[in-house]
C-alpha cells in the first residue's frame, strides 16, 4: 500500500493522514478500456465512486477463471471501506481489512456455490482531500503522472519474486515454471479458493493462503 500527499507526492509511504476534512476537493474524472483478448468472456472491471465523505474511489479488477469474483469483489470491496466506522482516519488499517473482509465473504460464497469459483486481481485508488492512498492484490498496476513523471504507486505480486516464493512455500504452496501451484501467474489475488491447497476448507480451518 503506498500513502501520499498530492502536494508533495514520493513514493514513500505518508504515515500521517493530513487534511481528510479538507474543505478542498479535486476535479476526477475517469476513462477504461477492456480488451478481452483470448478469453472466452470478459473479465475485467472497472468503477468510479465520486462526492462519498472522501473525493473519489477508483477500483481496477482482472478476473481469471471466470468473473464471478470481480463482480463480487466490484460491489463489496467499496462498502467494507466506505462503512467502516473509523472511516477515513484510519485509512492503511481499514483498506487493508477491506481487502481481507471481501476475500473471506467470497470463500464464503463459494463455499454454498461451487459455480461462483474463480479469481481476480485488485486495485483500489482512494482520494482523499489531499492525500491519495493506493492498495492492490496481484498485478493491477497504478501509476502517477506527477510533473511529467511517472511514478510507481504499487507493486506487483508475482511468484517469481523471491519475498512471495518464501511466503507461498512457508504456506504450504509451490511455485511451478513461475506458477503459484503450478496454476497462477500472480501470487496475490481475491479469490481462487478452488484452487489445490487453497480451498474453502482450509480457510475455514484457519490456515494462510497464498
Amino acid at each position: 500500500m503506498v500513502k501520499a500527499k498530492l502536494s508533495d507526492v514520493s513514493v514513500k509511504p505518508v504515515n500521517v493522514i493530513e487534511d481528510c476534512q479538507s474543505d478542498f476537493l479535486p476535479k476526477l474524472c475517469s476513462r477504461a478500456y477492456a480488451d478481452i483478448g483470448f478469453k472466452s468472456t470478459m473479465e475485467y472491471g472497472r468503477r468510479l465512486l465520486k462526492r462519498y465523505m472522501a473525493n473519489g474511489l477508483v477500483q481496477v479488477f482482472d478476473g481469471h477463471g471466470g468473473k464471478h469474483a470481480v463482480d463480487f469483489a466490484f460491489h463489496h470491496l467499496p462498502k467494507y471501506i466506505l462503512e467502516d466506522e473509523n472511516f477515513p482516519s484510519d485509512i492503511e488499517r481499514i483498506v487493508t481489512s477491506a481487502f481481507l473482509q471481501t476475500d473471506k465473504a467470497f470463500a464464503e460464497a463459494c463455499s454454498l456455490d461451487a459455480a461462483l469459483a474463480s479469481g481476480t486481481t485488485a486495485l483500489a485508488a482512494l482520494v482523499i482531500g489531499m492525500l491519495l492512498v493506493v492498495a492492490n492484490v496481484g498485478d493491477c498496476r497504478a501509476v502517477l503522472c506527477h510533473h511529467g513523471k511517472a511514478i510507481e504507486m504499487s507493486r506487483d505480486h508475482k511468484p517469481i519474486c523471491s519475498k512471495e516464493k518464501k511466503r507461498i512455500e512457508a504456506s504450504g504452496g509451490y511455485i511451478y515454471d513461475g506458477y503459484l501451484n503450478g496454476q497462477l501467474n500472480v501470487a496475490r489475488a481475491l479469490g481462487d479458493w478452488h484452487m489445490e491447497k487453497l480451498s474453502v476448507e482450509n480457510f475455514m480451518n484457519g490456515k494462510i493462503k497464498c
